[in-house]
């Protein structure tokens, strides 16, 4: 479930459907999220040894009507950074 606020006004719950799946074999993790109104987005992200750290390389397909799709964009820009300087910190610490 995700929650939108517009204009900081009205609020909106959009159900979302993920698929996660890890291929360790490849070093891969593949999401796939489906929302309304018919939004599509396919996350490969990658877990590579470089020297004496790790580097993540990630991947984003997104499929979207044209009325949302700036919106979708930036969205996506916005969770997509969070999640991986989340990521970054938790590798770093351990």
């Amino acid at each position: 479930m995700e929650l939108f606020r517009f204009l900081g006004l009205i609020s909106y719950r959009n159900k979302i459907r993920v698929k996660m799946t890890q291929r360790p074999e490849e070093n891969l993790l593949v999401q796939e999220v489906d929302s309304f109104p018919n939004i599509r987005l396919v996350s490969r992200t990658t877990f590579l040894a470089e020297g004496s750290g790790t580097a993540v390389r990630e991947t984003i397909d997104i499929g979207t009507p044209n009325f949302v799709a700036g919106f979708v964009q930036k969205t996506a820009d916005s969770a997509h950074e969070a999640l991986l300087k989340t990521l970054k910190a938790r590798l770093e610490a351990n």
